[in-house]
């Protein structure tokens, strides 16, 4: 069976074979009593062409129908559920499409695939061919429009955690590396999140540059070895395991020298890769993605732990990682263009 894309395939009896990325997965629960009726993705097979305009502050996607409401009944639920990981790509065989809701659909796509009990999901090779994400920005303006609509779900998403524009949180409780440091003794301090522009300096692999989670997407625990298993304490399970970052950087600005971990999200935004991609079991040395960030000057975004404030070391967690403007302009300006924006999994 040869595959086909998710623009080609077509409500009926027919069963089709597509190459896809789980790009979303969730579970579809009844609120009433908390019953799950089935497990949820959402489905992207093919580069998303993006047009932006910025006097309208819209972004909009090419109609190919790149993006589809994958669904896995309740029924084989407990079958699937092992084999299908959030971010990973499939070659899938045997599934049904099916005409997609009149409202409340997930992607502007007028289609539905259906795991069957013979679909066969086959995880592959990731590849840069499939987007790991695609999203539709509005306006405010446009936002309005959509009142009493009830066809496409859609997500508002407001930064809450700092106030302000993009530049206001790269300032934000600005401090020097000297500066910071000072703070962990200051007792009267009540402020918990700064930022410090400074320099990578070199990465410290001591104890690796990533650890084994859960692949959840809502866990992300790190994994206990049990015999011939991974075990998740807090999914309290068997667990398929998933490589993510945690890097310790050496960090200095003019000022002083720290110490600082970046995490998975953090970490891929400054490599470019996942860290799952590229995991060599033969090979010692680190990752020439990871190299070349050393030398690489960034805005860190720190928020103090309890760690901090009792062992009074320079040892921080980043929350957050900008790129200064002279170096990254249409980065910064696309990533937080308006702060209230309208998503759409499409």
């Amino acid at each position: 069976m040869v595959s086909k894309t998710l623009s080609e395939i077509r409500p009926g009896k027919d069963l089709w074979k597509i190459k896809a990325r789980a790009t979303r997965l969730w579970d579809a629960i009844l609120l009433g009593n908390g019953e799950q009726l089935s497990l949820d993705m959402i489905l992207i097979d093919l580069i998303a062409f993006f047009l932006f305009s910025v006097y309208k502050l819209l972004m909009m996607m090419n109609n190919q129908g790149t993006m589809m409401h994958g669904v896995i009944n309740k029924a084989y639920i407990e079958k699937f559920k092992p084999l299908v990981e959030e971010g990973s790509v499939y070659i899938t065989a045997n599934v049904r499409v099916t005409p997609a809701a009149q409202k409340y659909r997930q992607v502007e796509n007028d289609k539905v695939l259906n795991f069957l009990p013979i679909t066969t999901p086959k995880k592959v090779k990731d590849t840069e061919d499939i987007p790991k994400y695609s999203f539709k920005f509005f306006s405010t303006y446009m936002l309005s429009k959509r009142v009493d609509m009830d066809m496409y779900l859609s997500e508002i998403h407001i930064e809450k955690h700092l106030k302000g524009t993009l530049e206001d949180q790269m300032q934000y409780n600005r401090r020097t590396l000297e500066q910071l440091n000072l703070i962990l003794f200051d007792t009267s301090n009540q402020d918990k999140i700064f930022t410090v522009q400074s320099t990578i300096d070199a990465i410290n692999t001591r104890f690796g540059w990533y650890y084994i989670s859960c692949n959840r997407g809502d866990c992300n625990k790190q994994l206990e070895k049990k015999f011939d298993h991974y075990y998740c304490s807090k999914c309290d399970k068997r667990a398929e395991p998933k490589a993510r970052y945690k890097i310790k950087l050496e960090i200095s600005d003019p000022t002083a020298a720290a110490t600082c971990v970046l995490f998975d999200q953090e970490a891929q935004m400054v490599t470019n890769e996942s860290a799952d991609s590229m995991i060599d079991h033969d090979s010692k040395e680190l990752p020439k993605p990871i190299q070349k960030i050393c030398g690489q000057s960034l805005i860190f975004q720190f928020r103090l732990t309890e760690y901090n404030l009792t062992s009074f070391r320079p040892d921080y967690t980043v929350s957050r990682v900008f790129f200064p403007k002279e170096k990254s302009n249409s980065r910064i300006d696309m990533e937080n263009i308006i702060k209230v924006t309208l998503l759409d999994y499409n």
